[in-house]
Protein backbone atom coordinates (compact mmCIF):
# COMPACT_ATOMS: atom_id res chain seq x y z
CA UNK A 1 0.00 0.00 0.00
CA UNK A 2 1.60 3.39 -1.23
CA UNK A 3 1.23 6.47 1.19
CA UNK A 4 0.58 9.97 -0.26
CA UNK A 5 2.74 12.72 0.86
CA UNK A 6 0.44 14.36 3.28
CA UNK A 7 0.25 10.73 5.18
CA UNK A 8 3.82 10.41 5.13
CA UNK A 9 4.46 14.06 6.40
CA UNK A 10 2.31 13.51 9.13
CA UNK A 11 3.85 9.96 10.43
CA UNK A 12 6.91 11.91 9.83
CA UNK A 13 5.92 14.73 12.50
CA UNK A 14 4.04 11.76 14.91
CA UNK A 15 7.57 9.84 15.37
CA UNK A 16 9.93 13.63 15.19
CA UNK A 17 7.51 14.65 18.12
CA UNK A 18 8.17 10.97 19.80
CA UNK A 19 11.25 11.14 19.56
CA UNK A 20 11.52 14.40 21.22
CA UNK A 21 9.37 13.83 23.72
CA UNK A 22 11.12 10.75 24.73
CA UNK A 23 14.71 12.59 25.05
CA UNK A 24 13.16 15.10 26.94
CA UNK A 25 11.79 12.88 29.40
CA UNK A 26 14.87 10.85 29.21
CA UNK A 27 16.60 14.49 30.52
CA UNK A 28 14.10 15.79 32.36
CA UNK A 29 16.81 17.36 35.19
CA UNK A 30 19.12 18.66 32.66
CA UNK A 31 15.70 20.47 31.23
CA UNK A 32 14.65 22.18 34.10
CA UNK A 33 17.85 23.00 34.80
CA UNK A 34 18.45 24.66 31.71
CA UNK A 35 14.75 26.45 31.85
CA UNK A 36 16.09 27.56 35.72
CA UNK A 37 19.34 29.22 34.08
CA UNK A 38 17.81 30.92 31.29
CA UNK A 39 14.88 32.20 33.69
CA UNK A 40 17.93 33.68 35.65
CA UNK A 41 19.55 35.30 33.11
CA UNK A 42 16.28 36.92 31.83
CA UNK A 43 14.95 37.87 35.14
CA UNK A 44 15.37 41.91 34.78
CA UNK A 45 13.47 41.24 31.82
CA UNK A 46 10.67 38.85 33.24
CA UNK A 47 10.38 41.49 36.10
CA UNK A 48 10.29 44.42 33.73
CA UNK A 49 7.52 43.10 32.09
CA UNK A 50 5.38 41.77 34.90
CA UNK A 51 5.17 45.42 36.52
CA UNK A 52 4.99 47.00 33.05
CA UNK A 53 1.72 44.66 33.10
CA UNK A 54 0.54 46.01 36.49
CA UNK A 55 1.64 49.97 36.20
CA UNK A 56 -0.52 49.68 32.41
CA UNK A 57 -3.80 49.27 34.39
CA UNK A 58 -3.12 52.46 36.34
CA UNK A 59 -2.05 54.43 33.52
CA UNK A 60 -4.71 53.46 31.26
CA UNK A 61 -7.07 54.46 33.73
CA UNK A 62 -4.92 58.17 33.88
CA UNK A 63 -4.83 58.37 30.20
CA UNK A 64 -8.21 57.53 29.39
CA UNK A 65 -10.01 59.22 32.26
CA UNK A 66 -7.81 62.05 34.32
CA UNK A 67 -5.43 63.50 31.26
CA UNK A 68 -7.89 63.09 28.06
CA UNK A 69 -8.05 66.90 28.05
CA UNK A 70 -4.27 66.85 27.40
CA UNK A 71 -4.41 66.92 23.72
CA UNK A 72 -0.32 66.18 23.32
CA UNK A 73 0.06 62.55 23.46
CA UNK A 74 3.64 62.42 24.18
CA UNK A 75 2.90 64.29 27.19
CA UNK A 76 -0.31 62.71 28.41
CA UNK A 77 1.95 59.58 28.17
CA UNK A 78 4.57 60.64 30.69
CA UNK A 79 2.29 62.44 32.75
CA UNK A 80 -0.15 59.52 32.99
CA UNK A 81 3.02 57.45 33.49
CA UNK A 82 4.38 59.03 36.32
CA UNK A 83 1.51 59.47 38.26
CA UNK A 84 1.11 55.61 37.88
CA UNK A 85 4.33 54.86 39.43
CA UNK A 86 3.71 57.23 42.22
CA UNK A 87 0.10 55.83 43.03
CA UNK A 88 1.22 52.28 43.28
CA UNK A 89 4.51 53.78 45.60
CA UNK A 90 2.05 55.77 47.94
CA UNK A 91 0.08 52.60 48.12
CA UNK A 92 2.82 50.93 49.23
CA UNK A 93 4.51 53.12 51.62
CA UNK A 94 0.60 53.37 53.02
CA UNK A 95 0.41 49.86 54.24
CA UNK A 96 3.98 49.72 55.29
CA UNK A 97 3.20 53.05 57.68
CA UNK A 98 0.20 50.90 58.55
CA UNK A 99 1.40 47.81 59.44
CA UNK A 100 5.12 48.25 60.74
CA UNK A 101 4.46 50.39 63.52
CA UNK A 102 1.75 47.97 64.38
CA UNK A 103 3.66 44.78 64.07
CA UNK A 104 6.88 46.66 66.09
CA UNK A 105 4.08 47.87 68.99
CA UNK A 106 2.63 44.09 68.45
CA UNK A 107 6.30 42.94 69.16
CA UNK A 108 7.33 44.58 71.77
CA UNK A 109 4.52 43.61 73.46
CA UNK A 110 4.40 40.11 73.12
CA UNK A 111 8.14 40.48 74.64
CA UNK A 112 6.92 42.42 77.79
CA UNK A 113 3.85 40.09 78.19
CA UNK A 114 5.71 36.79 77.12
CA UNK A 115 7.23 35.71 80.45
CA UNK A 116 3.80 36.06 82.57
CA UNK A 117 1.99 34.47 79.67
CA UNK A 118 4.65 31.33 79.41
CA UNK A 119 4.10 31.17 83.67
CA UNK A 120 0.24 31.38 83.35
CA UNK A 121 0.08 28.44 80.70
CA UNK A 122 2.51 26.78 82.59
CA UNK A 123 1.00 26.77 85.82
CA UNK A 124 -2.36 25.49 84.00
CA UNK A 125 -0.28 22.31 82.26
CA UNK A 126 0.99 21.94 85.87
CA UNK A 127 -2.10 21.58 87.40
CA UNK A 128 -3.63 19.47 84.47
CA UNK A 129 -0.65 17.22 84.97
CA UNK A 130 -1.13 17.05 88.85
CA UNK A 131 -4.65 15.66 87.85
CA UNK A 132 -3.93 13.77 85.37
CA UNK A 133 -0.73 11.26 85.74
CA UNK A 134 -1.26 9.34 83.11
CA UNK A 135 -0.76 12.55 81.21
CA UNK A 136 1.85 13.26 82.70
CA UNK A 137 4.11 10.07 82.10
CA UNK A 138 3.24 10.51 78.58
CA UNK A 139 4.91 13.87 78.18
CA UNK A 140 7.34 13.86 80.06
CA UNK A 141 8.75 10.90 77.87
CA UNK A 142 8.10 12.93 74.48
CA UNK A 143 9.36 15.73 75.84
CA UNK A 144 12.91 13.73 76.85
CA UNK A 145 12.59 12.31 73.29
CA UNK A 146 12.51 15.73 71.72
CA UNK A 147 14.90 16.68 73.95
CA UNK A 148 17.54 14.27 72.93
CA UNK A 149 16.84 14.58 69.14
CA UNK A 150 17.03 18.44 69.64
CA UNK A 151 20.91 17.62 71.06
CA UNK A 152 21.31 15.65 68.19
CA UNK A 153 20.62 17.85 65.65
CA UNK A 154 22.21 21.26 67.07
CA UNK A 155 25.43 18.89 67.67
CA UNK A 156 25.14 17.75 63.88
CA UNK A 157 24.98 21.30 62.97
CA UNK A 158 27.70 22.85 65.32
CA UNK A 159 29.97 20.05 63.28
CA UNK A 160 28.52 20.71 59.96
CA UNK A 161 28.11 24.75 60.09
CA UNK A 162 31.30 25.55 61.77
CA UNK A 163 32.68 25.83 58.14
CA UNK A 164 30.31 27.31 56.43
CA UNK A 165 29.22 30.46 57.74
CA UNK A 166 31.14 33.18 56.37
CA UNK A 167 30.16 31.00 52.57
CA UNK A 168 25.95 31.47 54.08
CA UNK A 169 26.86 34.98 54.51
CA UNK A 170 28.94 35.71 51.23
CA UNK A 171 25.73 34.03 49.55
CA UNK A 172 23.20 36.21 51.36
CA UNK A 173 24.13 39.26 50.10
CA UNK A 174 25.21 38.64 47.07
CA UNK A 175 21.71 36.91 46.18
CA UNK A 176 20.44 40.36 48.22
CA UNK A 177 22.53 42.41 45.89
CA UNK A 178 21.72 40.41 43.05
CA UNK A 179 17.90 40.77 43.64
CA UNK A 180 18.09 44.32 43.77
CA UNK A 181 19.98 44.76 40.47
CA UNK A 182 17.27 42.89 38.71
CA UNK A 183 14.38 44.87 40.21
CA UNK A 184 16.25 48.21 39.41
CA UNK A 185 16.95 47.11 35.95
CA UNK A 186 13.37 45.75 35.49
CA UNK A 187 12.10 49.01 36.85
CA UNK A 188 14.04 50.75 33.68
CA UNK A 189 13.04 48.19 31.06
CA UNK A 190 8.95 48.43 32.43
CA UNK A 191 9.51 52.70 31.95
CA UNK A 192 10.68 51.64 28.01
CA UNK A 193 7.95 49.27 27.41
CA UNK A 194 5.35 51.81 28.86
CA UNK A 195 6.46 54.83 27.33
CA UNK A 196 6.90 53.03 23.74
CA UNK A 197 4.10 50.25 23.92
CA UNK A 198 2.49 51.38 20.81
CA UNK A 199 5.39 51.09 18.70
CA UNK A 200 6.80 47.66 20.38
CA UNK A 201 3.22 46.06 19.14
CA UNK A 202 3.24 47.74 15.83
CA UNK A 203 6.78 45.82 15.57
CA UNK A 204 5.55 42.87 16.60
CA UNK A 205 2.68 42.75 14.50
CA UNK A 206 4.98 42.96 11.46
CA UNK A 207 7.58 40.43 12.78
CA UNK A 208 4.43 38.27 13.26
CA UNK A 209 3.24 38.43 9.78
CA UNK A 210 6.48 38.25 8.47
CA UNK A 211 6.88 34.84 10.17
CA UNK A 212 3.68 33.10 10.32
CA UNK A 213 1.19 32.53 7.84
CA UNK A 214 -1.73 35.14 7.73
CA UNK A 215 -4.73 32.52 9.15
CA UNK A 216 -1.96 31.65 11.87
CA UNK A 217 -1.30 34.98 12.44
CA UNK A 218 -4.43 36.31 13.55
CA UNK A 219 -5.46 33.25 15.63
CA UNK A 220 -1.72 34.01 17.41
CA UNK A 221 -3.53 37.67 17.84
CA UNK A 222 -6.68 36.37 18.96
CA UNK A 223 -4.99 34.10 21.99
CA UNK A 224 -2.51 36.96 22.68
CA UNK A 225 -5.92 39.37 23.19
CA UNK A 226 -7.52 36.79 25.32
CA UNK A 227 -4.28 36.16 27.57
CA UNK A 228 -4.32 39.99 27.90
CA UNK A 229 -7.67 40.41 29.05
CA UNK A 230 -7.87 37.36 31.26
CA UNK A 231 -4.55 38.09 32.96
CA UNK A 232 -5.90 41.74 33.62
CA UNK A 233 -9.07 41.43 35.01
CA UNK A 234 -7.74 38.59 37.28
CA UNK A 235 -5.19 40.79 38.47
CA UNK A 236 -7.70 43.64 39.08
CA UNK A 237 -10.44 41.44 40.83
CA UNK A 238 -7.93 40.30 42.51
CA UNK A 239 -6.82 43.49 44.48
CA UNK A 240 -9.69 45.14 44.88
CA UNK A 241 -11.51 41.31 46.55
CA UNK A 242 -8.46 41.61 48.76
CA UNK A 243 -8.86 45.35 50.11
CA UNK A 244 -12.61 44.32 50.45
CA UNK A 245 -11.77 41.47 52.51
CA UNK A 246 -9.25 43.05 54.26
CA UNK A 247 -11.53 45.83 54.97
CA UNK A 248 -14.42 43.94 56.21
CA UNK A 249 -11.90 42.50 58.92
CA UNK A 250 -10.94 45.59 59.97
CA UNK A 251 -14.76 46.56 60.74
CA UNK A 252 -15.64 43.33 62.39
CA UNK A 253 -12.79 43.26 64.71
CA UNK A 254 -12.82 46.74 65.84
CA UNK A 255 -16.74 46.21 66.71
CA UNK A 256 -15.70 43.62 68.72
CA UNK A 257 -12.80 45.16 70.38
CA UNK A 258 -10.23 42.53 68.90
CA UNK A 259 -6.43 43.27 69.57
CA UNK A 260 -4.10 44.19 66.64
CA UNK A 261 -7.14 44.73 64.37
CA UNK A 262 -4.86 46.91 61.82
CA UNK A 263 -2.08 44.31 61.94
CA UNK A 264 -4.58 41.15 61.01
CA UNK A 265 -6.33 42.82 58.79
CA UNK A 266 -4.00 44.51 56.49
CA UNK A 267 -2.16 40.65 56.60
CA UNK A 268 -5.48 39.49 55.51
CA UNK A 269 -5.43 41.51 52.81
CA UNK A 270 -1.57 41.19 51.63
CA UNK A 271 -1.88 37.52 52.34
CA UNK A 272 -5.09 36.69 50.35
CA UNK A 273 -3.80 38.00 47.11
CA UNK A 274 -2.41 34.67 47.47
CA UNK A 275 -5.03 32.09 46.22
CA UNK A 276 -6.57 29.50 48.53
CA UNK A 277 -4.24 29.47 51.16
CA UNK A 278 -3.33 33.08 51.55
CA UNK A 279 -6.19 34.07 53.62
CA UNK A 280 -5.80 30.69 55.75
CA UNK A 281 -2.25 31.62 56.70
CA UNK A 282 -3.43 34.80 57.46
CA UNK A 283 -6.48 33.42 59.84
CA UNK A 284 -3.89 31.18 61.90
CA UNK A 285 -1.13 33.69 62.02
CA UNK A 286 -3.95 36.71 63.33
CA UNK A 287 -5.55 33.80 66.04
CA UNK A 288 -1.53 33.32 67.18
CA UNK A 289 -1.49 36.74 68.10
CA UNK A 290 -4.43 37.23 69.55
CA UNK A 291 -4.03 33.89 71.61
CA UNK A 292 -1.78 35.74 74.03
CA UNK A 293 -3.88 38.21 74.58
CA UNK A 294 -7.13 36.47 74.91
CA UNK A 295 -7.84 32.64 73.80
CA UNK A 296 -11.40 33.09 73.99
CA UNK A 297 -10.90 36.37 71.87
CA UNK A 298 -8.79 33.95 69.51
CA UNK A 299 -11.61 31.21 69.20
CA UNK A 300 -14.35 34.38 68.47
CA UNK A 301 -11.89 35.21 65.78
CA UNK A 302 -11.54 31.84 64.23
CA UNK A 303 -15.23 31.62 63.80
CA UNK A 304 -15.71 35.44 62.71
CA UNK A 305 -13.39 34.16 59.93
CA UNK A 306 -14.59 31.34 58.78
CA UNK A 307 -17.84 33.25 58.49
CA UNK A 308 -16.62 36.45 56.35
CA UNK A 309 -14.62 33.29 54.28
CA UNK A 310 -18.12 32.27 53.44
CA UNK A 311 -19.54 35.41 52.86
CA UNK A 312 -16.51 36.51 50.92
CA UNK A 313 -16.79 33.35 48.65
CA UNK A 314 -20.58 33.09 47.75
CA UNK A 315 -21.35 36.15 47.35
CA UNK A 316 -18.18 39.41 47.09
CA UNK A 317 -15.80 37.14 45.10
CA UNK A 318 -17.94 36.31 42.26
CA UNK A 319 -19.28 39.92 42.08
CA UNK A 320 -16.17 41.74 42.19
CA UNK A 321 -13.83 38.98 40.27
CA UNK A 322 -16.78 37.94 37.97
CA UNK A 323 -15.84 35.34 35.11
CA UNK A 324 -12.63 36.60 34.76
CA UNK A 325 -10.66 33.00 35.24
CA UNK A 326 -13.69 31.14 34.57
CA UNK A 327 -12.15 27.79 35.83
CA UNK A 328 -14.14 25.23 37.80
CA UNK A 329 -12.59 25.01 41.38
CA UNK A 330 -10.56 21.89 40.73
CA UNK A 331 -8.75 23.17 37.88
CA UNK A 332 -8.43 26.31 39.66
CA UNK A 333 -6.94 24.18 43.15
CA UNK A 334 -4.73 21.92 40.32
CA UNK A 335 -3.21 25.88 39.04
CA UNK A 336 -2.36 26.32 42.47
CA UNK A 337 -0.83 23.21 43.40
CA UNK A 338 1.56 22.81 40.28
CA UNK A 339 2.38 26.55 40.28
CA UNK A 340 3.29 26.89 43.94
CA UNK A 341 5.35 23.59 43.66
CA UNK A 342 7.18 25.01 40.19
CA UNK A 343 7.10 28.95 40.83
CA UNK A 344 6.33 29.39 44.22
CA UNK A 345 4.12 32.17 45.26
CA UNK A 346 4.62 33.74 42.09
CA UNK A 347 3.50 30.34 40.31
CA UNK A 348 0.21 30.18 41.97
CA UNK A 349 -0.46 34.25 40.82
CA UNK A 350 0.61 33.46 36.91
CA UNK A 351 -1.14 29.52 36.96
CA UNK A 352 -4.63 30.57 37.66
CA UNK A 353 -5.05 32.83 34.50
CA UNK A 354 -3.02 31.09 32.37
CA UNK A 355 -4.71 27.52 33.19
CA UNK A 356 -8.24 29.73 32.12
CA UNK A 357 -6.28 30.59 28.65
CA UNK A 358 -5.75 27.19 28.04
CA UNK A 359 -9.32 25.84 29.37
CA UNK A 360 -11.04 28.45 27.35
CA UNK A 361 -9.03 27.66 24.19
CA UNK A 362 -9.87 24.10 24.60
CA UNK A 363 -13.74 25.01 25.55
CA UNK A 364 -13.50 26.35 21.79
CA UNK A 365 -12.05 23.91 19.71
CA UNK A 366 -14.69 20.99 21.52
CA UNK A 367 -17.33 23.14 21.09
CA UNK A 368 -16.51 23.65 17.11
CA UNK A 369 -15.78 20.25 16.81
CA UNK A 370 -19.06 18.71 18.04
CA UNK A 371 -20.89 21.50 15.76
CA UNK A 372 -18.82 19.87 12.79
CA UNK A 373 -20.80 17.31 10.30
CA UNK A 374 -19.79 14.10 10.81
Amino acid sequence: MELDKKTTRNIIKIAAFVVILAFLLNHIGGLFMVIGRMLGLLSPFLIGGAMAFIINVPMRIYETRCFKWIKKQGLRRIISLVCAYFSILFVLVLIMGLIVPELIATVQNLIYELPARIQKMQGWIDSLLKDNPEIEMYVSGMLDSFGGYLQKIIKEWDIKSSGSILSTMTGAISGTLSVVVNFFMGLIFSVYILSQKEKLSMQADRLLAVLVRESSCSKIKKVLKLSNDTFRKFITGQCLEAVIFGSIFFVCMTIFRMPYAMTVSVMIMLLSLIPIFGSFIACFSGAFLILFVSPIKALLFIVMFLIIQQIDGNLIYPHVVGNSVGLPSIWVFTAVILGGNLFGIAGMLVFIPMTSVLYSLLKEWVLKKERKPG
